[in-house]
């Protein structure tokens, strides 16, 4: 599953392509949406946690992605590079408005 591609629809409509990592996969400094995923069947993966960055290569070292994975064992790791703040912080909130991950919600 490393490297593969994965759409996921916002609350728009609007249909956004990830590329999906294993959780051990280390980035350079890289403009990004990511998504803590965890598959659940062949066909059916849940979000977990959404969040955008600037800087890739700090999110695995950061401890919120640690206490992600420690509570909601994600199984993949996926992300859609973009270079411009605006774009992200939107597909980031058309995703959260749909799929109101755990993750996310603060104090599940």
């Amino acid at each position: 599953m490393d490297t593969d591609l994965f759409m996921w629809e916002g609350f728009s409509g609007r249909s956004y392509e990830f590329w999906t990592y294993k959780l051990n996969k280390t980035f350079g400094p890289i403009e990004a949406v990511f998504i803590y995923a965890k598959w659940v069947s062949d066909d059916q993966v849940d979000l977990l946690y959404v969040n955008q960055t600037d800087r890739m290569d700090m999110v695995c070292a950061n401890p919120i992605s640690d206490y992600i994975i420690d509570k909601y064992h994600p199984s993949s790791l996926h992300i859609w590079k973009c270079p411009v703040m605006e774009d992200r912080k939107a597909v980031m909130m058309d995703l959260l408005m749909k799929y109101n991950p755990p993750g996310n919600r603060g104090s599940d």
